[in-house]
């Protein structure tokens, strides 16, 4: 974390999202996410193609974790991936067949559905 804040004072960018795009296998990865967040938030205008997955595996942890809590959380990065698909890629079209896909996979899951309605 501490050598992407050198890249990032250094303005070398890609070395700082090769930092939010890599993926920890440890005990201190949501500890570790919750830095990538901010890192990812700066970075978002530069590289928002890049940074899709990064955000859709955040969905997908919070989705799976299950529970009212895990689905508000889920919400608010489908609201990112919303606006990298629509602000920043224009391509609206792929964001509804995405967040419409989510629906359908989890049509069952009330609650998810509930907290999914105002996107």
């Amino acid at each position: 974390h501490e050598i992407a804040r050198i890249d990032e004072f250094n303005k070398d960018y890609d070395r700082v999202l090769a930092y939010v795009l890599s993926i920890q296998k440890n005990n201190f990865e949501d500890w570790n996410d919750c830095g990538k967040e901010e890192f990812a938030e700066k970075l978002i205008d530069k590289y928002p193609a890049e940074l899709l997955p990064f955000y859709k595996r955040k969905v997908d942890k919070n989705v799976n974790n299950m529970g009212r809590k895990s689905y508000k959380k889920a919400a608010c990065y489908v609201k990112k991936v919303k606006e990298i698909y629509c602000k920043y890629l224009n391509k609206e079209n792929e964001w509804l067949e995405y967040i419409n896909a989510i629906r359908q996979q989890y049509a069952k899951r009330k609650a998810l559905i509930d907290e999914f309605k105002e996107l």
